[in-house]
């Protein structure tokens, strides 16, 4: 009767340790899915930042071009100007494969 009294318990405390391991999984994979839902939250944030800046970046690059352009097929230009035209063309060029790249998506 006695043996029967500790085997019963031992179940029950068995049972409890079940019980707690599968809260636990529960509670570590509901953690694991609200961080992994921030970590997508930020990112997705992050890249629209990112996108704006670059936008700006761009729309101050087609400004400068713009004026410069029409500084040197209205009037006397130098070679500086030409210099600084070609380096601002390449320079939208760059910020524009930046844009371009951060709107693909990303794999994990």
């Amino acid at each position: 009767m006695c043996s029967g009294a500790v085997l019963g318990h031992s179940y029950s405390v068995f049972a409890q340790e079940v019980s707690v391991e599968e809260k636990f999984t529960g509670l570590e994979q509901s953690i694991h899915e609200k961080f992994d839902d921030i970590d997508t939250r930020i990112n997705t944030l992050d890249r629209s930042v990112q996108s704006q800046f670059i936008q700006q970046s761009i729309r101050q690059l087609n400004s400068e071009i713009y004026d410069l352009s029409n500084i040197i097929s209205t009037g006397p230009s130098n070679d500086r100007d030409h210099e600084r035209l070609k380096d601002l063309r390449e320079d939208l060029r760059i910020e524009t494969r930046k844009l371009n790249k951060l709107a693909l998506p990303t794999t994990r």
